[in-house]
């Protein structure tokens, strides 16, 4: 489903409940008629979110790995993946949220690295009611102000009700990974490995100290995070660091300097290289295209 056909596409089969602002955000409700079983769905420069209510649905991820995702939980598919439904139970009931990338991507939301990690490889998270209450009040604000026509200030409403949500999906998603049961040895090392990261990567940019920590050779606990989470050890290391200066930078309160004290490198210069081989421009004009 290529996204320049995405309201053609959606509209006739969800036209009872679809809501939308422009081509960037749409939301509908969906059950097991609406569905087209063996159906591909790609979305190049969109997220889909799926609030699993009731039932579930057999899902295929780049043509490669299988899935039965059951309610309650949360199904995401992200930009350029390939997903193929093969079947849905009778009971299936849920609620979707589009959004563009572009659009996500100009509010500079700040996500979970471990969460979108997750996604990459397993497209469903398990959710709690609670989890799931507070999503679904994100969808019903969502619902309520896209019938507000009339509303001059709909654009900067949407906008906070987005930071919103992604503020639960941080918090409730980041406690679900913290109380799922690793299935194996890897995933338990790959999860030691990323919470040693999340304490440690503004001082710690070598693979070397966390396979130490593990007890570990950094090959075999490289190869655990890439079989896990799709991204190299180092990845992971570069994914924390320039998350952060991007998060610093775009609320310039502290000078480029100090943020690279922050994240431990030995000078600005250093600093600077490593965020353009990262980001593409350098830390000045990444400031300058924030304003």
């Amino acid at each position: 489903m290529a996204e320049n056909k995405i309201i053609s596409q959606i509209a006739p089969r969800y036209l009872q409940s679809l809501l939308t602002y422009e081509q960037d955000f749409l939301i509908f409700d969906s059950k097991e008629a609406d569905y087209d079983i063996q159906t591909t769905y790609v979305f190049h420069h969109y997220i889909v979110v799926t609030l699993l209510e009731q039932g579930e649905i057999d899902v295929t991820l780049n043509g490669i790995a299988h899935h039965i995702l059951q309610a309650p939980g949360i199904l995401y598919h992200l930009p350029k993946q390939i997903m193929e439904v093969n079947t849905v139970s009778s009971d299936y009931q849920a609620k979707h949220i589009i959004m563009s990338s572009a659009f996500v991507d100009q509010l500079h939301i700040e996500t979970s690295i471990e969460l979108m990690m997750h996604f990459t490889n397993q497209p469903f998270l398990s959710c709690n009611q609670e989890a799931m209450q507070a999503f679904l009040s994100c969808y019903q604000m969502f619902k309520r102000l896209l019938q507000q026509k009339d509303n001059p200030y709909i654009l900067e409403t949407l906008q906070h009700l987005i930071h919103a949500y992604f503020l639960n999906f941080n918090y409730y998603g980041h406690k679900q990974l913290q109380v799922q049961t690793p299935k194996t040895r890897e995933e338990e090392l790959c999860m030691a490995y990323l919470s040693l990261l999340r304490i440690h990567y503004r001082e710690q940019h070598l693979i070397d100290f966390y396979a130490d920590k593990l007890s570990i050779s950094t090959k075999h606990m490289s190869l655990c995070v890439k079989r896990t989470t799709g991204f190299s050890a180092k990845q992971c290391i570069n994914k924390y660091l320039i998350t952060y200066a991007q998060q610093r930078l775009r609320y310039p309160k502290a000078s480029i300097s100090k943020i690279s004290n922050e994240l431990g490198f030995v000078d600005v210069n250093t600093f600077g290289k490593f965020f353009k081989s990262q980001v593409g421009i350098s830390p000045r004009a990444y400031i300058s295209q924030c304003k």
